[in-house]
């Protein structure tokens, strides 16, 4: 019965769909996607269904498909945030330009320092060679 109410659901549009009702889609979605998250491509078949997301349209309510965690989160703040798919074309042209040819400083923490001095120190008493 279930497995009719859910074929219905699929082939006849906007339905309701009912809670129980929620993991049969999830595998019946994940078969269509080959088990693949729909936007990073990342397996997604031996993972808990804690990492196997049922995104949908938070306006319209509508089910797009089954995303990764990381997918899913990102696509969530980006939504929250506001932000437009011309954003997002935005944000992929601004990654492709390039940088510029200046290196940004990496912060050194405590525990890199003592690692970098004791390279130096091995280094300087010549015990140590790459």
């Amino acid at each position: 019965m279930q497995e009719k109410h859910l074929e219905t659901l699929l082939t006849d549009g906007k339905k309701l769909l009912r809670p129980k009702d929620k993991n049969v889609l999830r595998e019946k979605l994940l078969i269509e996607q080959n088990h693949l998250c729909k936007v990073c491509s990342k397996p997604l078949q031996d993972e808990k269904n804690t990492n196997r997301h049922m995104d949908h349209n938070h306006s319209t309510k509508l089910v797009r498909g089954i995303l990764c965690a990381t997918c899913n989160m990102v696509l969530g703040k980006i939504e929250r945030a506001g932000h437009s798919q011309q954003w997002l074309i935005n944000l992929a042209a601004y990654l492709d330009a390039g940088s510029h040819d200046i290196i940004y400083p990496e912060k050194i923490t405590a525990k890199r320092k003592t690692k970098k001095d004791e390279m130096k120190r091995l280094i300087t008493e010549n015990s140590w060679t790459p």
